[in-house]
């Protein structure tokens, strides 16, 4: 009995704690961002004001824009957001013409880059999500789905009432209404996209002579869109979930040059990833892209077209490029009420 006691004593304090992380959120993001080669470090602190990342940005002025409908382009950046998934080794797809000049991240459990160079464009890839699920997980899994929640939910990633919220906005989850004042606030609150700007300032100012490009897959595609439309800088990226409803709310850009690439058969480009994403805790509620989006047309809809991998062997290698069209009447999360 004097053992039972503590034991229970313990569990109910767990439970009392668990109950209260599901009503409050105090954002902790304090992840360093190293250069690959030791070059550069720095980190956040309590006391950094990211509001100057939406004062101080640089505006990209690049005069080479990308051309989504050339086959070897498309097949060039998507090596490439397929490489930065790891560190360099035998898995990894050659690109000649190309040398991989940066780094980002890899010393940290946050966002991941690489950055190539040729001799007149320099091109920003950015990691996606590494899974996790059931104990299997990637080192960045952790803080990849906390931003794929912030990123890609109607609100906190309060998918239905059972959910730990990313945020304090959700007023009331069974009849989906959100302060939309509290999201715009806590939106800008470091994550990932905070992240990317300061990576693109870095190599921008490194590489002030050359055009900058961006690329990624999933959840580095979204990132790579975002740091684009704020930026004005050309982008080509793969299989993004929905980033429009985040970026509108952060700051107005440009969506001249941004071109996602995408097929009909994968549910988190389509946005129909409600139910097989929520089941491992992903928020992948939103559909609704920046600038163009190139879809390629497939029989099938299952998670295997959303894996760059399958994607690059069965339809990019394959087929020509498709067309590219901006999104007509796409509205994310119509049931939500925000006020």
């Amino acid at each position: 009995m004097k053992i039972i006691l503590p034991i229970v004593i313990l569990l109910s304090i767990v439970i009392l704690l668990s109950i209260v992380n599901c009503h409050i959120f105090e954002p902790i993001f304090k992840l360093e961002i190293q250069h690959i080669n030791n070059e550069m470090k720095f980190s956040y602190s309590d006391e950094f004001d990211f509001s100057i990342l939406e004062r101080r940005y640089i505006i990209s002025n690049d005069s080479q824009t990308l051309d989504p409908s050339d086959k070897e382009t498309l097949l060039t950046l998507a090596y490439m957001s397929n490489n930065v998934y790891e560190n360099k080794n035998e898995t990894w797809y050659p690109i000649p013409g190309y040398n991989m000049s940066d780094g980002f991240g890899w010393n940290t459990t946050g966002l991941r880059s690489y950055v190539y160079k040729s001799d007149n464009v320099v091109i920003i890839a950015f990691k996606g999500t590494s899974f996790e699920f059931l104990g299997w997980e990637g080192e960045t899994s952790e803080n990849d789905k906390l931003n794929d929640n912030i990123f890609f939910s109607c609100c906190c990633g309060m998918v239905d009432t059972n959910w730990d919220p990313v945020c304090p906005c959700c007023l009331d989850p069974k009849n989906k209404l959100c302060s939309n004042t509290c999201v715009i606030k806590h939106e800008h609150y470091p994550n990932y996209y905070m992240d990317a700007l300061l990576m693109f300032n870095y190599v921008k100012q490194k590489y002030y002579k050359y055009n900058i490009w961006i690329t990624g897959h999933s959840l580095g595609a979204a990132i790579g869109s975002m740091v684009a439309y704020t930026t004005h800088t050309s982008a080509l990226v793969y299989q993004s979930p929905g980033e429009k409803l985040y970026s509108r709310r952060i700051v107005n850009g440009s969506t001249d040059n941004i071109f996602h690439i995408g097929n009909e058969g994968d549910p988190v480009f389509m946005g129909t990833c409600n139910v097989g994403c929520s089941i491992t805790s992903y928020a992948i509620e939103t559909k609704c892209h920046l600038g163009k989006v190139c879809v390629y047309p497939t029989r099938f809809s299952n998670i295997n077209y959303h894996r760059l991998p399958f994607v690059i062997s069965n339809l990019i290698e394959k087929y020509d490029p498709p067309t590219c069209v901006y999104e007509e009447f796409c509205i994310d999360c119509p049931e939500w009420r925000y006020i």
